[in-house]
């Protein structure tokens, strides 16, 4: 139930949730549920961007779940899970290498799980890190691996994720018609699945396509959306992104002083990714 609510971008009830079930996991000293939950919390807290809280409960399940001797598949796949969570406080931080080592050696025991989920998600965050450190050829590899496993596990959330990483890279490469050609498909989809924290990448990526384009009005219309979406539910690093976003609109349509007040944005949204 946790899951369901994080999943439509519903924070703060989904950590409530995942605190009872982690409060009645002590009480039933079920060390496997008591993993999931400490997880659980921090992806929570990861999409919020509270990277700090989200990093201590993915410590805490990673030391949990190492001291078990002859552990289950199910906490094998938690230790990827705070793995993973690991690396991406190190891909928060953009320390990149670091962050990168952590999702190999996650992926590596993936691979021995045949967790093609695991595998997928591993492959887009080495993608991401990837992509940030200016080596777009190998993110779009791990891009397209990453949606290869999706097709095959046939996830609607993982298809999204992918084809929005895929078009952010087709933009950095000046190819925004071939961005939008993925970008297109997937605004009713990632409507539906309601997850504003992709969604709005969805959308803002896609004004960012109509920008390159000339196509300042639509442009617009499509940044506002996303940076709405990302204000209904505070999410610091996505308001951030559609500011940026708008920030380089006015700028390509010649309002230097509106682009200027768009790059100069509340402090607070940086204050709060911490």
């Amino acid at each position: 139930l946790g899951m369901k609510y994080r999943n439509y971008s519903q924070y703060e009830k989904s950590a409530q949730l995942h605190e009872q079930a982690l409060e009645l996991s002590e009480k039933a000293n079920n060390t496997e549920m008591r993993v999931l939950s400490l997880n659980m919390l921090g992806v929570v807290y990861r999409r919020t961007d509270a990277i700090k809280t989200a990093l201590d409960y993915h410590q805490k399940a990673l030391e949990l779940a190492e001291q078990v001797e002859n552990p289950s598949n199910h906490i094998k796949r938690s230790t990827n899970v705070a793995l993973n969570g690991i690396g991406n406080r190190y891909q928060t931080l953009e320390q990149y290498d670091l962050a990168i080592m952590q999702f190999r050696r996650a992926l590596k025991l993936e691979e021995e799980l045949g967790n093609k989920l695991g595998l997928a998600i591993n492959h887009q965050n080495i993608g991401h890190c990837l992509e940030e450190k200016g080596d777009l050829e190998g993110a779009l590899e791990n891009y397209r691996k990453s949606l290869a496993y999706n097709e095959e596990i046939d996830s609607d959330i993982g298809r999204i994720i992918c084809k929005n990483s895929l078009a952010q890279i087709y933009l950095k490469q000046d190819m925004p018609y071939a961005a939008l050609v993925l970008l297109e498909p997937l605004h009713d989809e990632s409507k539906r699945i309601g997850d504003y924290f992709i969604a709005s990448s969805v959308f803002i990526n896609t004004g960012w396509a109509h920008t390159k384009l000339g196509n300042y009005e639509k442009a617009h219309d499509f940044i506002e959306e996303g940076l709405e979406m990302a204000k209904s539910r505070n999410l610091p690093s996505s308001i951030l992104y559609g500011y940026q976003n708008m920030s380089d609109l006015e700028n390509a349509r010649g309002a230097d002083e509106k682009a200027y007040a768009f790059y100069n944005i509340p402090e607070e949204y940086y204050t709060n990714i911490s």
